[in-house]
């Protein structure tokens, strides 16, 4: 069969590139023989790391910016570039078996209206085309205006199937389509299931880390700031707090990730984590190294799974962690950090304990004590962790089981 994945913001974004590997990965096990596009707004990047039996087709910023693109009429008045690239693309759908919105939290209000609209308008292509569409372990909403909620469930409501990554966005999307043809089922993001191919060792050695001192990654993001509306001097002060805690009062090294390394500097982790380092004292700099460079997404997952704590804003790198049962401390700002956690580890109440808002971590006195605390509490943690494991994996696969029984 063939199938079109949409939703492919970059694999500059290593969550997106775990969520995209994953997926692939989990198509093939269901079905050796699938004929697989992508739809990706940075295509050159994102073809030169899949493989070559992967096509992946370019989404421009612009494409899809008006509805009246969906007339005849629009493309035979545009012959330029745009209006070849969005033929091109109909195309593709037209000869597609199944059209997939990669899972994340496209659809939600935290990245602006026009986030949105960029994300639903293919869909409403596919679906004007007659096409199987299937939203696969998404986190969706809470929309935080109606007009965000009513483009959603338009084209939701016509979809075959909606999987959710965590109970928070299947209990909004199952009071929110009542009716509709959809089937919503509850799984777990296909991330959990991303292979590391990649030995932590090696990779550890060659950063310059200590094999006999404990290690705690720091996944920090350079755009988070931006998503929830905080203070970046804060942020900042906050993250130099935490790691002068962890390295000169715990005596441990630090291992900061940048999981995001986009062109945009309003979303580049490499950008912060070089700000954040300048203001090290040199007695810290000295226990602390940076992943850098075209590390893969196995990669990173092989290096956080080395870790004795991970401390993240990514939620990717958070799920790298969670999957290798290491004890993982979130910040968040969205539904998905407080849904996976309380499906992870049973409760709110043990979900609060992983989980603090970013504008909680902003007060720097506050985030020095629940960091010392998650360190405090790790073996607990981990033995969690361990326990759901095995849980996590069963769900996360159900996602193809369900994409299977759809597509035939």
């Amino acid at each position: 069969m063939k199938y079109f994945f949409t939703g492919i913001t970059g694999l500059r974004n290593r969550g997106v590139e775990a969520l995209v590997v994953s997926a692939l990965d989990g198509l093939k096990e269901i079905d050796p023989s699938a004929s697989i596009r992508l739809l990706s707004v940075d295509p050159k990047y994102d073809q030169s790391v899949l493989s070559q039996q992967v096509r992946v087709i370019e989404h421009p910023h612009d494409l899809f910016a008006e509805a009246a693109f969906l007339s005849a009429g629009w493309l035979k008045r545009n012959f330029g570039r745009s209006g070849r690239a969005e033929q091109a693309i109909r195309d593709e759908m037209q000869s597609s078996d199944v059209v997939i919105a990669s899972g994340g939290d496209m659809f939600a209000s935290d990245y602006g209206i026009a986030s949105l609209q960029r994300h639903l308008r293919p869909l409403e292509v596919a679906l004007q085309l007659g096409k199987k569409v299937a939203l696969l372990g998404h986190s969706i909403g809470p929309f935080k205006t109606p007009a965000e909620l009513a483009a959603w469930k338009k084209v939701a409501e016509r979809c075959d199937l909606i999987t959710l990554r965590e109970s928070l966005s299947y209990d909004y999307v199952k009071a929110n389509l009542p009716t509709g043809k959809a089937r919503i089922e509850h799984t777990a993001d296909v991330a959990f299931l991303l292979k590391t191919d990649a030995e932590a060792e090696p990779l550890f050695a060659s950063l310059g880390l200590l094999p006999d001192v404990p290690v705690v990654g720091c996944s920090i993001s350079g755009g988070i700031v931006n998503f929830a509306g905080a203070n970046h001097q804060e942020h900042v002060k906050s993250w130099v707090a935490c790691i002068n805690h962890l390295v000169k009062t715990l005596g441990l090294q630090a291992l900061l990730i940048p999981h995001v390394q986009e062109v945009s500097s309003r979303n580049d982790d490499r950008r912060l984590i070089a700000e954040i380092v300048r203001l090290l004292s040199p007695e810290v700099a000295r226990r602390v190294r940076q992943a850098s460079g075209e590390l893969r997404a196995t990669e990173y997952k092989a290096l956080i799974s080395r870790c004795d704590l991970l401390v993240a804003e990514r939620m990717h790198a958070a799920i790298a962690g969670l999957s290798k049962a290491v004890p993982t401390f979130v910040i968040g700002y969205s539904v998905k950090a407080k849904g996976i956690l309380i499906d992870v580890l049973g409760s709110e109440a043990a979900a609060e304990k992983s989980l603090i808002s970013v504008g909680d971590f902003c007060d720097f006195g506050m985030a020095v004590d629940r960091v010392n605390s998650a360190w405090v509490s790790r073996s607990t943690t981990k033995h969690a962790l361990q326990a759901a494991s095995e849980r996590l994996t069963e769900a996360a696969r159900r996602n193809f089981a369900l994409l299977h029984e759809v597509a035939n």
